[in-house]
């Protein structure tokens, strides 16, 4: 019992750490993924949650719902679109489908509230000579933000990457061998670790990490009875 408690207080802290998936005002890009059925938590300001369900994941597209803004989604691998979380009428978020796996599917998502602004110089010469005009496009982009924000996002990965090798430990020795979630577990671990290589550009490595995963989840099917 004692062992088990311990489990389950791992699992509150795992779901306290990522239990917003995205969050607009930390990160300006990041990978979600999730099985049908899969409830996703998107944010603007890291307050307002909107709840992304995975209504059906199909081998090339996906349904999904977007509440509280009643919006139904509907996307091909590889195709984008625009969304407006925070119903201000301004798009908030581009989200892509990059790959179904196994019922398993993967999306990015990037900020669209990148902000751009154009300054006018004009310099006036002496008297009887001509006005020059320049313009300038500036990013203004806050690197020390920025910087702290990523290492802020990351920490929180890293924090739930950990607990999660505890729990599956954990389960492995207290709990059967023949007990499918482990191979389930361990399935997602290595598809995640297969997206972080797809973006890296090493498709090669990501692929057999997919091979990898779809092979665990073929064996917790047979002990699951086939299903």
């Amino acid at each position: 019992m004692r062992t088990f408690g311990i489990i389950f207080a791992l699992l509150i802290l795992v779901f306290s750490v990522s239990a917003i998936d995205f969050d607009l005002s930390k990160q300006d890009s990041g990978i979600v993924s999730g099985l049908e059925g899969k409830v996703l938590i998107l944010t603007v300001d890291g307050s307002e949650e909107i709840k992304m369900t995975l209504d059906v994941v199909g081998s090339t597209r996906i349904q999904a719902s977007l509440e509280p803004i009643n919006k139904v989604l509907v996307l091909d691998i590889g195709q984008e679109q625009r969304i407006d979380l925070d119903k201000d009428g301004e798009d908030d978020v581009k989200i892509s489908l990059n790959n179904i796996i196994d019922k398993l599917a993967s999306f990015k998502l990037e900020s669209l509230n990148i902000e751009e602004e154009v300054v006018e110089d004009e310099i006036v010469i002496e008297e009887g000579e001509e006005i020059v005009i320049e313009e300038e496009v500036e990013t203004q982009i806050d690197f020390s933000n920025d910087l702290t924000n990523r290492l802020n996002s990351y920490s929180r990965w890293v924090i739930g990457a950990v607990v999660l090798v505890v729990i599956v430990i954990l389960i492995f020795v207290f709990r059967s061998p023949k007990d499918p979630d482990k191979f389930y577990s361990k399935a997602m671990d290595l598809h995640r670790e297969g997206q972080e290589f797809h973006w890296d550009g090493d498709d090669e490595t990501a692929e057999e990490l997919y091979d990898k995963a779809s092979e665990l989840r073929e064996k917790a099917r047979d002990l699951e009875g086939g299903f």
